[in-house]
């Protein structure tokens, strides 16, 4: 690309997040380089990301919060990238301008966005105040800590949302009050069926025999609709008590991207193209659960996507920069996927199979910490 700013200026990369996807992408700079010519900044609100594949086995009790976090200052700095610690509060594209929350801006000639999804359902009348979240990874570890404290549970812990993170996590508590010899009694509501969330019956089937094992309630069809102190409204009517409400409802697109003016699938998630560009803003790239492809190829919110999208982040980015061919993303659309169930036993699902174990627990443990040793080198 011919520069028209001068022979000195070095072009200004910015990535703002550091999920998965631009926790590679720094590991590809190491690794294999070609960024030295260029201005690289990754923009965060904490230097802390946690690895979300490991935060079930934390509240279990199985790692240290050391074991599932990356350094972000450290990571930039093995890669010789800046790191700055801000929030964004809006992007304006056809400027190519970042806005923080304090009032200062950044400009930049390439942007990649990897800011992940929030919580849905928070915005609820009391939601904030009553129930806790379980984004971002400071309010598990407060709820955590909570937790320990109680010596007895009069009414349940309440998880609202059924996906496999409030599953995984249910599971995980499950264990952690047995060790510490503390009652429970835990609850799972969520709004949709299984048969509506698209789960495959053998995996559904899979799951209400383990919940069942393990003495967790559930509650499908009915979700919550309103909280108040110690207390859940289901959308029928019906009142639970409960000693804690953990907030689980699955994900929603980031303010940021709707509030930028970018185009947006029916969701609400910053639309890309082929290439992980933004439509319409080919110098603007996208990755991770922030990102939609549209009503023909709809992907589920998994890390397993945003980690091999990674690799086409950093050739594109490149590619752009240079004037060179750019390379086709496609979403896989299998893959493995296991999640803990508690005591070391993982649940496994791919294509076809469908099983439970200890081996299965292996494996994931295996596959999660192998990521984050080789993503800190």
């Amino acid at each position: 690309m011919s520069n028209q700013k001068g022979s000195a200026y070095k072009e200004k990369v910015v990535l703002i997040g550091g999920g998965h996807a631009h926790v590679k992408l720094l590991y590809l700079m190491r690794q294999k380089g070609g960024y030295e010519e260029y201005e690289v900044t990754l923009v965060s609100k904490s230097h802390w990301q946690y690895y979300s594949g490991m935060v079930g086995g934390f509240l279990e009790g199985l790692y240290q919060e050391d074991e599932l976090r990356f350094d972000l200052i450290e990571l930039c700095k093995m890669s010789k990238v800046t790191f700055l610690e801000a929030e964004v509060s809006m992007i304006q594209p056809n400027e190519s301008m970042i806005l923080f929350s304090d009032g200062k801006s950044l400009n930049f000639d390439i942007l990649s966005i990897d800011i992940g999804s929030e919580v849905n359902g928070l915005e609820l009348e009391s939601v904030r105040e009553y129930a806790n979240q379980i984004k971002p990874f400071h309010e598990i570890m407060r709820f955590r800590g909570e937790l320990l404290k109680q010596t007895t549970f009069d009414d349940p812990i309440i998880f609202a949302g059924a996906g496999p993170a409030s599953i995984e996590l249910a599971l995980s508590l499950k264990q952690l009050l047995a060790h510490h010899n503390l009652p429970f009694k835990l609850t799972i509501v969520n709004g949709q069926t299984p048969a509506q969330k698209g789960h495959p019956g053998k995996l559904t089937r899979k799951i209400d025999v383990i919940l069942k094992r393990e003495g967790i309630h559930s509650i499908m069809g009915n979700r919550v609709h309103a909280v108040k102190e110690s207390r859940a409204s289901l959308k029928d009517g019906t009142e639970l008590a409960f000693r804690f409400l953990l907030w689980a409802t699955g994900p929603k697109s980031s303010e940021v991207i709707k509030s930028s003016g970018f185009q947006t699938d029916e969701k609400g998630y910053l639309l890309v193209n082929e290439y992980l560009q933004a439509v319409n803003h080919p110098r603007i790239f996208g990755a991770g659960d922030c990102i939609g492809f549209g009503k023909n190829q709809l992907i589920k919110k998994a890390g397993v996507y945003a980690v091999r999208e990674a690799d086409y982040l950093y050739h594109n980015i490149k590619a752009t920069l240079n004037n060179k061919e750019q390379k086709a993303y496609r979403p896989q659309k299998q893959y493995l996927s296991i999640i803990s169930t508690g005591g070391r036993k993982g649940l496994l699902q791919l294509r076809g199979i469908v099983m439970e174990g200890k081996l299965c627990w292996r494996l994931k443990n295996y596959i999660d910490t192998r990521f984050m040793r080789r993503m800190k080198r």
